[in-house]
This record gives structure tokens, C-alpha cells and sequence, in this order.
């Protein structure tokens, strides 16, 4: 069984929410009298910022023996006993080092919505389980 904990809003974080800014920008550029480049180009470092921040969240899920990470383009698969550290970021976000052959990959995802913000601080039950379930993986791969 295939346990999902990243955001189902994952899409709308990675796709939607960085443009809202951009959006906003033209529709108040289009009610207000004067033309103000100044606006339109304090959005677009907004937007920038957004992307740089949410462009990056990732689909993950996992099941016995693996993670399984998508960008909505590509989709990977690696194994738990691969997992280093599971940490959580200041914007509430989480990244999972994984160790493959040649190198550290770094999988940021946003976690599910009862884990973000019904546990604010808090226990988080998904991100619990997960964690206990890559040691067991780890303990059982050696």
C-alpha cells in the first residue's frame, strides 16, 4: 500500500500560487490611473521568490520498501534504507536526503495538510510513521 505524504495541493503550490503575484500585479496595474512599471516589477520579484521556494516541492510517497518522488514530469524510485535524515525547514516544509551511487539528492515536499497546520508544532502522525518506517528499513537492510 502506497502511503502519500506530501500536500495534495502539491501542484497548485508548485504551479498556481507563484503566479497569483503576477496576476495581482496586472490587475492593479490596470485600475490604477498611472502606469507603475515600479509595482509590476515588485511582483515579479515576488513571483521569483515564490518560484525559487515552491518551484522545487516535490509528489512523495512511499510503501514498504520504497520512495517514490515525482516533479508531475518524471518519477523516481529509491530505496528507504537509501535515506539519511528526514528535517523539517523554517517554512514548514521537509527535505529527505537520499544517498544514491554517486551523490546526496535532496527531495523537498510539503506535507499534507493535517500535518501542517492541524499540528503546528506539534506531533506530526505522517511524518512520524514515515520516519520510523525508513528505520526499520535500515535496521532490516543490515
Amino acid at each position: 500500500m502506497t502511503i502519500i505524504i506530501s500536500s495534495s495541493f502539491t501542484a497548485i503550490y508548485k504551479f498556481i500560487v507563484p503566479l497569483i503575484p503576477i496576476l495581482l500585479a496586472l490587475v492593479l496595474n490596470s485600475v490604477i490611473e498611472e502606469n507603475s512599471r515600479g509595482m509590476i516589477v515588485f511582483f515579479l520579484i515576488i513571483t521569483v521568490i515564490q518560484y525559487i521556494q515552491l518551484g522545487k516541492i516535490k509528489k512523495v510517497s512511499y510503501d514498504e520498501k520504497y520512495l517514490f518522488v515525482s516533479n508531475f514530469i518524471k518519477k523516481y524510485r529509491y530505496n528507504l534504507e537509501d535515506i539519511t535524515s528526514v528535517y523539517r525547514t523554517f517554512f514548514d516544509s521537509y527535505i529527505i536526503s537520499i544517498k544514491t551511487d554517486d551523490e546526496i539528492v535532496k527531495v523537498k515536499f510539503s506535507p499534507s495538510f493535517s500535518d501542517r497546520i492541524l499540528k503546528i508544532g506539534g506531533n506530526r502522525k505522517t511524518i512520524n510513521e514515515f520516519k520510523e518506517k525508513i528505520r526499520m528499513a535500515v535496521a532490516n537492510s543490515g
